[in-house]
């Protein structure tokens, strides 16, 4: 059966494949949508892709984009053989024109060798000044866009799982998590370490997470708690009461399942509930996963699959079996998908008095 279809830059050759229930589909891959951004390309608004000549293999995914793998093993050092430019047109030069993997290296090793005093080492995205015929990623603050009602307004699905950062949780030599709670001043604060200030912040989230309990296996919960909201669930509900202000069509959900698909990190620690990427696991296909999983797991995976297709198709999330409406987020109610081992509700986020505490600690319930 032909799998070749006609794009206006040239003709791609897909792949026919099957889902888990055996119904047949068309697979393209790997489709560029821009030019590669390199050279003078690089750190610009992205160039239509060029047509081809004959046909193009679209039968899997195209490569990656050049990062470190969070989860690999290899430590990043830094070196002593480096440039030193004050010249901002030459930095430019420089970044360009510097090979992808020796960008990813110098930028990783940027952060584990920064100062305190440095909030961030790394690239990160920035209002861009404005340049004629140069368009621009961003030409204000998001904070400040999203405050004040200038964004588009499209169907949105925000997903959250309830242990996020256990996943990336790193013990010392004795077993113990690190207990130094100045690193989880936010680095926006710009809180130098080993002032009063950074002392005094610090103190305030030990005694609302731990109070005077010592660090050891029996506040586990309580670590990632308080990892888990610095990392992931503050900034993620800031930005739903943003744009629940204004937009309607923001759906939350949070996933507390914990079955035989999920990655085994909450199972290793003895708690119940899911960690970084465990919700994904149930969304995308993986053979391995397939052959480990129970009935209630393949509940979960038709429903989220199900509820994901008709998102994209209608705009609304639904699924054939679900007793309950999934409703929109709003700053009033709350609500929230909330998925775990006995049921699939909609509910008010849980424990929103964590987020509350933290918007009030770093001013952020300012800026709603």
């Amino acid at each position: 059966m032909s799998c070749l279809v006609k794009v206006s830059e040239g003709i791609l050759e897909g792949k026919l494949r099957k889902t888990y229930y055996g119904k047949q589909y068309y697979s393209f891959e790997g489709i560029p949508y821009a030019k590669p951004p390199i050279g003078d390309l690089r750190f610009k608004a992205p160039v239509p892709p060029e047509s081809w000549t004959g046909i193009r293999d679209a039968k899997k995914p195209g490569e990656k984009c050049a990062q470190m793998n969070p989860f690999g093993k290899g430590i990043v050092e830094g070196s002593e053989d480096c440039h030193t430019v004050t010249n901002k047109h030459e930095l430019c030069e420089i970044f360009k024109n510097t090979p992808a993997d020796e960008l990813v290296n110098a930028f990783v090793s940027a952060e584990i060798n920064r100062p305190p005093a440095v909030i961030n080492a790394f690239l990160l995205p920035v209002v861009e000044k404005y340049y004629e015929g140069v368009e621009r990623f961003f030409d204000e603050l998001p904070l400040i866009a999203f405050r004040e009602n200038r964004f588009n307004k499209v169907p949105i699905i925000i997903t959250i799982n309830s242990f996020e950062s256990a996943l990336f949780v790193n013990k010392d030599e004795n077993g113990v998590v690190y207990e130094d709670l100045k690193y989880f001043i936010p680095r926006f604060l710009q809180i130098q370490h080993g002032t009063e200030q950074a002392v005094q912040f610090a103190s305030k989230l030990r005694n609302y997470y731990f109070g005077d309990r010592k660090f050891d296996e029996n506040v586990k919960t309580d670590y990632l708690n308080l990892t888990s909201d610095h990392y992931f669930a503050r900034d993620t509900m800031l930005f739903m009461e943003l744009v629940s202000k204004y937009h309607k069509d923001l759906y939350l959900c949070r996933f507390d399942y914990n079955g035989n698909v999920n990655t085994s990190t909450i199972k290793n620690m003895g708690l119940q509930g899911a960690s970084h990427g465990d919700l994904v696991q149930y969304i995308f296909y993986r053979s391995n996963k397939l052959k480990v999983a129970s009935g209630s797991d393949v509940e979960i995976i038709n429903m989220l699959t199900e509820a994901w297709c008709n998102f994209v198709k209608t705009g609304r999330p639904h699924w054939k079996t679900q007793q309950t409406k999934w409703l929109p987020y709003n700053k009033e109610e709350k609500l929230c998908l909330n998925i775990d081992n006995k049921k699939i509700e909609v509910k008010k986020y849980p424990n929103f008095e964590r987020i509350q505490f933290w918007f009030d600690l770093t001013g952020l319930r300012a800026k709603l």
